[in-house]
């Protein structure tokens, strides 16, 4: 016996001791919130259960060594349980930039994306700017929480899980609940939850992965070899298909994008005359119809890989390529990751924040670019123009944008779709760049 405990505490070596994390049998102690299912939860016996339970399980396995899994009420109890040193690590969470002080992320495990559920009696939300001025549930320690609680424009209700969010959703409490997806659908599906659908794109992605106490370094590379062994052995893909499914359908486009999804534009004018147009069209998709057929599944299934054909190719030419809707602000609906480069701000930043590029005008040219977006949406003309924008840093850019509105059946403009690149190299005046008449303006 004394022989194994000594082997034992060898293969330890890289963990917390047992004094810091406060176990007195010396076992690597992982923690986690008890109420985010299907990832960690406490099952109906008192014991911690889901995602990450079982993920942890097989990796205390794969290191060889004794581990516990303590479930706290949430995520501050959590991190706090890690950076006192009573636990080696959180069981799994976001990796989002607040935590990054206080932990060491292990490799990606997963993917959580942030997406909006509503009633399926909704028939005019198909995006964030949908639900301003309304009311919306969020997991009140969550990401999502955390970046929309203080937005004016939202009233923000805070819940306990993803339960609490949806049966206040069903009975028309809140208009909307922005979570993490798959606990969204394991909800509904576990608890018989009927009238909620998912609409729009995900309002980001994020990393899944486990947390070890900051500067633990030998501990987490231990930790991520042993996550890359039980993943060759298929244990991590198991775990995915028997808490989450085998298959994920997730409809991402909003009805009167449905028929015009796959449809892009790019200009690249950096190097010279290069042009890529997308204008793919597909039917109207029924998303309301329950029993849906298998030509429409089909159809659907071919709709997003042409999607994401298209936007692979426009996220790699030189230029920033976007989506905005036909409104008086030109709300950003998509932006391609080339703008980080542009004015400084990643592509999750810009999009997150409808308004950013209105907000970005050079004060100088806001109100005659404006009055050119106008004039174009009225006029059924394209838009160009040249004007200056104000990069993250506070240095002026100058900018060449060109694009044109794609009309719905009705003729009525959807969205405005267009390729916007620098032009400061060509330009060494500061005055305020000339607007472009040849395509009728923006």
């Amino acid at each position: 016996m004394r022989m194994i405990l000594i082997i034992a505490a060898a293969l330890c070596a890289g963990a917390p001791a047992a004094g810091e994390d406060g176990d007195p049998a010396g076992a690597v102690v992982f923690t986690g919130n008890a109420h985010w299912p299907p990832y960690q939860f406490i099952n109906d016996e008192g014991k911690p259960d889901g995602f990450s339970v079982d993920l942890a399980r097989a990796l205390f396995r794969q290191m060889e060594v004794a581990g516990e899994i303590r479930l706290l009420p949430g995520w501050a109890e959590a991190q706090d349980e890690v950076g006192a040193g009573r636990a080696a690590a959180v069981v799994g969470f976001e990796a989002t930039p607040w935590r990054e002080d206080a932990f060491d992320f292990s490799r990606p495990i997963a993917t959580i994306r942030c997406v909006i559920a509503v009633g399926t009696a909704e028939r005019g939300i198909h995006s964030l700017p949908d639900l301003y001025g309304t009311s919306v549930a969020a997991v009140s320690d969550s990401p999502a929480y955390a970046a929309y609680a203080e937005d004016p424009r939202l009233n923000v209700v805070p819940v306990r899980g993803e339960l609490e969010g949806l049966r206040r959703l069903v009975a028309n409490e809140v208009k909307g609940f922005i979570g993490d997806e798959l606990s969204i659908r394991y909800a509904v599906e576990r608890n018989r939850i009927e009238g909620v659908r998912i609409v729009g794109r995900p309002l980001w992605e994020m990393d899944y992965v486990i947390g070890a106490r900051a500067g633990a370094a030998e501990f987490l590379g231990r930790v991520n070899d042993g996550l890359a062994a039980i993943e060759r052995r298929g244990e991590i893909d198991a775990l995915m298909t028997k808490w989450f499914g085998a298959e994920i359908r997730v409809e991402v486009l909003p009805p009167w994008v449905k028929w015009a999804a796959g449809v892009g534009i790019a200009f690249i004018a950096l190097v010279g005359t290069a042009f890529i147009i997308m204008l793919v069209f597909n039917e109207r998709l029924q998303a309301e119809v329950k029993g849906r057929t298998l030509a429409l599944e089909q159809a659907n299934e071919e709709l997003r890989a042409s999607a994401s054909r298209y936007r692979s190719l426009v996220e790699q030419i030189p230029a920033v390529t976007y989506i905005a809707a036909a409104d008086e602000a030109s709300t950003t609906l998509y932006v391609s990751p080339q703008i980080e480069a542009l004015i400084g701000f990643t592509r999750e930043e810009y999009q997150a924040d409808p308004d950013i590029w209105r907000k970005r005008l050079h004060p100088a040219d806001a109100e005659r670019v404006l009055r050119e977006v106008a004039a174009s949406r009225a006029g059924g003309r394209p838009f160009a123009s040249e004007y200056r924008m104000i990069a993250r840093d506070g240095s002026i850019v100058r900018v060449r944008d060109e694009a044109r509105f794609l009309r719905g059946p009705d003729g009525r403009p959807v969205c405005l779709q267009g390729v916007m690149h620098t032009i400061s190299e060509r330009r060494e005046a500061d005055g305020p760049p000339p607007a472009v008449e040849a395509d009728g303006g923006r």
